[in-house]
């Protein structure tokens, strides 16, 4: 039986690495064909719920962690030069990316790649996937991925 969620995907994503790290669901992506169309969807698995226990410890010590034992966002992705290389590079992207969301015409995955490094883009990135399925790429884990590959 399908089950559906309300959770945002970032918050599902966040939930999905919780609960795959401490062994509770076993996750694989599920592509089909519906009504001509390609879909992906998520099968989960309940490994057993006696691990609840387990679970609910280790999140509660590692909320518990001192700000400096959590870890950071990669510094380098954020130093003043690779922004201002990405603002450099961003109008040409965009106008690229709108152009594609006008026309419908996929612009590339490795265009798509490059360009989602780029924290402005991948919110533009984001609505164009969810507006053209077709073009079989998906975010996953915060990854981009190719379906067709």
């Amino acid at each position: 039986m399908p089950l559906t969620s309300a959770l945002g995907y970032s918050i599902f994503i966040c939930t999905k690495k919780i609960t795959s790290e401490s062994e509770l669901f076993i996750f694989k992506p599920d592509k089909s064909i519906q009504d001509g169309r390609k879909t992906a969807s998520w099968m989960v698995k309940n490994l057993h719920s006696s691990r609840m226990k387990e679970f609910w410890e280790k999140a509660n010590s590692l909320n518990q962690q001192p700000d400096s034992l959590k870890q950071e966002p990669n510094s380098e992705k954020w130093s003043h030069e690779a922004i201002v290389a990405r603002s450099n590079v961003r109008p040409l992207r965009m106008q690229k990316l709108k152009v594609a969301g006008n026309s419908g015409q996929h612009p590339g995955f490795d265009f798509l790649h490059e360009c989602w490094d780029d924290p402005a883009l991948q919110i533009v990135i984001k609505k164009l996937l969810a507006k053209f399925p077709q073009w079989g790429v998906a975010i996953v884990d915060g990854v981009l991925v190719d379906w067709n590959e």
